[in-house]
């Protein structure tokens, strides 16, 4: 517990890690945040609510109500089509935020889509621009 006793503020409380030492889930206030990890120790799932938590055992894969403050969902692909590539973020909260990310043949960020209009697909030069670097030869 991380506790202000000078202002009686409670900061962090009700910790809980997984075996190799990733946070699963912790208190901050009255917001509980659980992080969700997949068999290779990828984050899946990040969930931050003040209403019901999400359970610090739920896998990867599983549904719930959306989260009342953060809410997203990682995907690196499956199988032997997880590279280590983050494929998608879906935000559970709010899909227009959601993005999906293609690479190259040498792992690199070529694309990167959302499924709203202002910016729906963003490669190659505008890329570069929006990030500052310079991902194709």
């Amino acid at each position: 517990m991380v506790k202000d006793t000078a202002h009686n503020i409670t900061y962090l409380q009700s910790t809980a890690y997984f075996p190799p030492g990733q946070l699963n889930q912790a208190t901050f206030g009255s917001v509980v945040e659980t992080s969700i990890y997949n068999s290779r120790l990828q984050p899946c799932w990040f969930y931050a609510t003040t209403g019901t938590a999400l359970a610090a055992s739920t896998s990867c894969g599983a549904t719930a109500t959306a989260a009342s403050l953060l809410d997203l969902k990682y995907n690196f692909g499956f199988g032997a089509s997880n590279n280590g590539n983050v494929l998608g973020v879906t935000n559970n909260r709010d899909s227009n935020r959601s993005v999906t990310y293609t690479y190259d043949v040498l792992n690199r960020i070529a694309s990167a889509s959302t499924p709203n209009s202002d910016c729906s697909v963003v490669t190659g030069t505008s890329l570069t621009k929006k990030l500052g670097r310079d991902f194709h030869d």
